[in-house]
């Protein structure tokens, strides 16, 4: 039988990242060891701190990858033309893919290095690609919103959404209603963008205002 190569370095990377991925998809990041990695994975524990500056890195890399996986998500060909019906379309993706991957998605708001370190550079460019998405798909159904305070609506709006997808995720939305979370998603935003441009609303270039 002929003996199996052994794994390049960039293979053992990603063979440990899946494997935290799948110990966060079952029980939350608090079950990724850098001992549970290796045993899964077949290597030393000194092999990966030789992959990974600690586990606080490779858990920001597994974080990483639920920003592409949601990227990916969001982008998805079969979006509506129309500016209103396509900022429900991206409710409904952003609420389907949460509690889909409830455990991964929690860790990015949760998890907290243990040192205080910023995050990569690398890192903060996965995130500004997603919200950069998102804010090119939501603007547009805002365009009687002032150009200067058209950033601070859509992240007021993706914010709310945010929020009662969160709650819901976690089990706790009926505390402050029965209706699901996708219902309330959909009603929120019908509010936002039936309401955005009523004139007891004003827009000072700092945010939202009332006359």
């Amino acid at each position: 039988m002929p003996r199996r190569m052994p794994k390049s370095h960039d293979e053992l990377r990603l063979d440990a990242i899946a494997a935290s991925r799948a110990m966060v998809e079952a029980d939350g990041f608090s079950s990724v060891t850098v001992r549970r990695v290796a045993d899964r994975i077949g290597c030393s524990i000194g092999s990966i701190y030789n992959l990974f500056r600690d586990l606080d890195d490779l858990i920001i890399h597994v974080c990483a990858g639920t920003i592409d996986t949601a990227f990916e998500v969001m982008s998805a060909d079969g979006l509506p033309d129309e500016p209103h019906e396509r900022v429900h379309a991206m409710g409904r993706r952003y609420h389907d893919f949460v509690l889909a991957n409830k455990n991964l998605w929690f860790m990015l708001f949760e998890h907290r290095a243990h040192d205080g370190r910023d995050l990569p550079p690398w890192y903060a460019e996965r995130v500004g690609k997603l919200l950069a998405y998102v804010h090119a798909n939501v603007a547009p159904a805002l365009e009687k919103v002032p150009p200067d305070s058209r950033i601070d609506a859509v992240n007021t709006l993706w914010a709310g959404v945010h929020g009662i997808v969160t709650l819901g995720a976690q089990g706790k939305l009926g505390i402050v209603t029965a209706a699901s979370a996708a219902d309330c998603v959909r009603l929120m935003i019908d509010m936002v963008l039936a309401g955005h441009d009523q004139p007891h609303v004003s827009f000072d270039g700092n945010g939202f205002g009332r006359l």
